[in-house]
């Protein structure tokens, strides 16, 4: 079995870390003030009035309106042309 082996000690003290002095010399630093003007900006005036966009709302709402009860005419006729064959495959499959 292996023994261990005594640590050699250096006669030599060990040397320790010193800070550095701080630096004392100390500058002025002389600021420049500039004046700036901020530009505000300025609201442009609009091309259309009030009346405008509420007459565009009316518009628009009749046009889906006229949309809308169109579909539900498309609806209603799909419905006509499949209910007559829908009715009598049933009636053949499962009244038997």
């Amino acid at each position: 079995m292996p023994t261990a082996t005594p640590r050699k000690t250096s006669t030599t003290p060990r040397k320790r870390r010193t800070r550095k002095a701080p630096a004392t010399k100390q500058t002025t630093i002389k600021k420049e003030v500039k004046t700036v003007t901020v530009k505000t900006p300025v609201r442009p005036s609009t091309l259309l009035k009030s009346s405008d966009y509420i007459n565009d709302i009316k518009i628009r709402f009749d046009i889906h309106n006229y949309e809308v009860n169109a579909l539900i005419n498309d609806i209603k006729w799909g419905y006509k042309q499949v209910s007559d064959y829908v009715v009598t495959i049933y009636k053949q499959e499962f009244a038997k």
